[in-house]
């Protein structure tokens, strides 16, 4: 694990997990097949009030997997400008997401007082999804009152020119490299790059600590 930044805002890390489990991620990724499709709205993951512009074309995992030992299979409504836009079912993580989420929690809260968030007194839910995010971007944002939003980079290979970057208002960003994790917290402002045409598809899976 290689810590780039940390510091209140955002965190970036490379060499996130091992290979092993960054390669079962990938396999994971890419041969799920219950996605939909949102082509107006980042598709917010609880709460009304945070769906921003995407430009272009985003497929969002039906699936939500929650950090929890309790599963629970209800429904839940995601909702742009007062309509529905589709129906996803929460349920406990399998092993290979949990891995992904533990190491999260574990980094967040060894880097606390950088990050100047306290993961480690306690947080209301955990939520992980796998996003496609194919030829598109999204606009400036700051994903509402979420503590934390984070992206873990699944691809194998990304090419320098294919775009896809993750920009802060400070004028740095970060590539989508694979294995990479970028971290944005609370009210820190962040758009992302678009993909080029002809790239390959920018696998995320995206993560939400509330």
């Amino acid at each position: 694990m290689n810590v780039i930044r940390a510091e209140k805002g955002c965190m970036v890390v490379d060499q996130f997990l091992d290979f092993n489990t960054f390669d079962a991620l990938n396999n994971l990724a890419n041969t799920y097949d219950n996605f939909t499709r949102s082509t107006l709205f980042w598709p917010e993951n609880i709460y009304k009030g945070d769906g921003v512009e995407a430009n272009g074309d985003v497929l969002v995992s039906k699936d939500v997997y929650q950090y929890t030992d309790e599963e629970w299979g209800c429904k839940h409504e995601t909702i742009a400008n007062g309509q529905v836009i589709h129906y996803t079912t929460c349920f406990k993580a399998p092993d290979i997401i949990k891995t992904l989420q533990d190491k999260i929690i574990d980094t967040l809260t060894e880097y606390e007082d950088e990050i100047d968030i306290k993961i480690s007194k306690g947080f209301k839910s955990f939520y992980s999804r796998i996003y496609n995010w194919k030829e598109s971007n999204i606009f400036w944002h700051n994903d509402g009152d979420k503590l934390a939003g984070i992206t873990y980079y699944i691809n194998r290979e990304w090419k320098s020119n294919w775009g896809g970057e993750i920009m802060f208002k400070d004028g740095t960003f970060y590539e989508p490299k694979p294995n990479r994790i970028c971290c944005i917290f609370k009210g820190f402002y962040h758009k992302t790059n678009p993909v080029i045409k002809g790239a390959a598809d920018r696998m995320t899976i995206q993560n939400f600590i509330l």
